[in-house]
């Protein structure tokens, strides 16, 4: 089996699920200086390249067989794992954690789960692909960059609902922002001004990759609804001709 096949698969893994360098060295315990040599000189131990291929979900004994398959990244649950997620709280927190690449240690220190609740819960994540178990208690998330609640579905239907409260804060903080507006414009403008929200969302979601190997404790959580359409509050509306 030529060695170029299966670091060039490897390679083309970590690029596809947006693995760093950096990620790569504190997985193998290497300086990223040490990672990346390793691709450079295509040359590792057996076990150095079980731990690559845990990380990126690929076996090694198909890449030696020449039959890799790619891991398959998930861009959307089904309708009756949203309901899942919704009936059952801590398994939403969890996954919620997944998707802001906490570990294992920042899941138990912020989730109410004990180890037993936290490793049967990301065994149900794995089970729905939500993850994959790397070793012992280690995970890696299994998201497409594409990833994305179902349009319509028992989430956004939830968020919906609770905008409400989300709204009814004075946001007032510091890092708090609020803009309510009416407009009139032509449909060319606005629809730049829609792309432009679309790559605003974008960019929180990259820098979130991005920084995936910043510690928890350094972050905080930010939550967006970005929203426009066509609308006037009803009691304006019934004024208009």
């Amino acid at each position: 089996m030529s060695r170029h096949y299966i670091f060039d698969t490897l390679s083309k893994q970590l690029q596809a699920q947006e693995i760093t360098h950096t990620r790569l060295a504190e997985h193998l315990e290497l300086t990223v200086s040490a990672t990346k040599h390793i691709f450079e000189t295509q040359d590792c131990t057996i076990s150095c390249m079980e731990k690559i291929c845990g990380l990126v979900g690929v076996k090694l004994e198909d890449l030696l067989s020449h039959t890799a398959k790619p891991a398959q990244l998930l861009e959307n649950l089904t309708q009756q794992h949203e309901i899942e997620f919704l009936s059952n709280k801590k398994l939403f927190a969890v996954a919620i954690g997944v998707m802001y690449f906490w570990t294992f240690k920042d899941l138990l220190a912020r989730v109410k789960v004990n180890k037993t609740e936290l490793v049967q819960l990301l065994q149900r994540l794995e089970q729905m692909g939500f993850v994959k178990m790397v070793s012992g208690s280690d995970f890696k998330p299994m998201l497409s960059p594409k990833f994305a609640w179902i349009p319509d579905g028992p989430i956004l239907r939830m968020v919906r609902r609770e905008s409400l409260e989300f709204l009814s804060n004075n946001f007032d903080e510091e890092g708090d922002v609020l803009h309510a507006m009416n407009v009139f414009i032509t449909p060319e403008t606005h629809r730049k001004l829609r792309q432009q929200l679309n790559a605003v969302a974008h960019e929180y979601k990259k820098h979130m990759v991005a920084e995936a190997n910043i510690p928890a404790d350094d972050k905080q959580m930010v939550s967006l609804i970005i929203a426009a359409r066509s609308w006037l509050p009803s009691f304006i509306q019934s004024q208009l001709r």
